[in-house]
């Protein structure tokens, strides 16, 4: 990246990617990869997510992401299903992903004393018709982490 442009560009890049995942349909699980996130079992984490949902043939895509910085939190696991709020999870072993995939990815249901963070990202297309992301963050009724968002 030498200027601004390319930037921008770069920009654009992960915007176009990101709404292409919302049209496709697809289920994305983002396990945090940062050093802590390693150190507390992030590894695992993500192998297990891959195992669970091979073993369930579900069309999930599982990738990493760098340092979120909740070390306390690691490791740290966002769940996006196309249409709906990413949930983000804390403290997510094994046990927890195996029980993520069935519960929340099969039946439904978001593991309320798990989630540390909901997000939300709005896709608007300008007179251009590009399209301009706008994310928010949602207040989380759980008590466990006093209401903590993050992004």
């Amino acid at each position: 990246m030498r200027s601004l442009g390319d930037l921008i560009r770069i920009r654009e890049e992960i915007r176009r990617k990101k709404e292409g995942h919302e049209r496709e349909g697809k289920i994305r699980i983002i396990v945090g990869m940062g050093s802590c996130g390693i150190a507390a079992g992030a590894r695992k984490t993500m192998k297990k997510f891959v195992e669970d949902a091979g073993n369930r043939h579900l069309d999930v895509e599982v990738t990493q992401a760098g340092c979120i910085g909740l070390c306390e939190l690691e490791p740290i696991v966002e769940v996006i299903i196309p249409g709906q709020p990413s949930v983000i999870y804390g403290q997510v072993l094994e046990d927890r992903a195996k029980a993520i995939v069935y519960r929340h990815l099969v039946n439904g249901t978001i593991i309320d004393d798990w989630v540390i963070g909901l997000r939300q990202i709005e896709w608007d297309r300008d007179k251009s018709g590009d399209n301009t992301g706008r994310e928010f963050m949602a207040p989380i009724t759980n008590t466990r982490h006093n209401r903590r968002t993050i992004w």
